[in-house]
């Protein structure tokens, strides 16, 4: 790495110039990374470019998976894993991160309960998500917060069972709900 950036200072500057240039061109991902790291405000302790980018991934994810309640019967389990992985590319918060993955596995248990039928495959994802994202709120120093957004998430989980208890969605719901209980022992 040393050796690439001792080059980089040996360019002139319109040279450097034009090396950034297509750097960022190169990808959205790339611009996304620009804006994160160059939009923070030291003033306010906002990142502006974290929230732009937080706010196009969340937007992601709902059209991946809510957008989809009535039109189509099928989510795309591998698009949500592409977001999770291509978001931990960027130098987002831990808080962004665990929001991340709080609104994908509410959205995607949203699509669960819309729709008549749904593959074994959906619900384990589902359960693999809500897994996820209680292993990522491990990472939130602060216990007071981490266990009232465990406190959330298990409201929203029984509420969802409560609601469709007696129905096919249930049988699903519980089996998402009885690998959840050995994270709700443990607070």
């Amino acid at each position: 790495m040393k050796k690439l950036v001792k080059k980089f200072w040996e360019l002139s500057r319109g040279q450097q110039e034009n090396f950034i240039d297509n750097i960022y061109e190169f990808s959205q991902d790339t611009k996304d990374i620009f804006s994160i790291w160059l939009e923070k405000n030291e003033n306010s302790g906002k990142n502006e470019g974290e929230e732009k980018v937080l706010k196009k991934l969340l937007l992601t994810v709902q059209k991946e998976t809510s957008n989809k309640i009535g039109k189509s019967r099928k989510v795309k389990v591998s698009n949500l894993n592409n977001i999770i992985k291509n978001a931990k590319k960027y130098p987002l918060s831990n808080t962004s991160i665990i929001t991340l993955y709080f609104e994908i596995w509410t959205k995607f248990l949203d699509f669960l309960l819309a729709v008549k039928w749904i593959p074994d495959r959906y619900q384990k994802s589902c359960g693999k998500f809500v897994e996820d994202y209680f292993s990522e709120l491990d990472n939130i120093l602060d216990r007071e917060a981490r266990k009232q957004l465990q406190k959330k998430a298990i409201d929203i989980l029984e509420f969802s069972l409560d609601t469709n208890r007696g129905n096919t969605k249930s049988v699903y719901l519980e089996d998402l709900y009885v690998s959840f209980t050995i994270v709700k022992n443990k607070i």
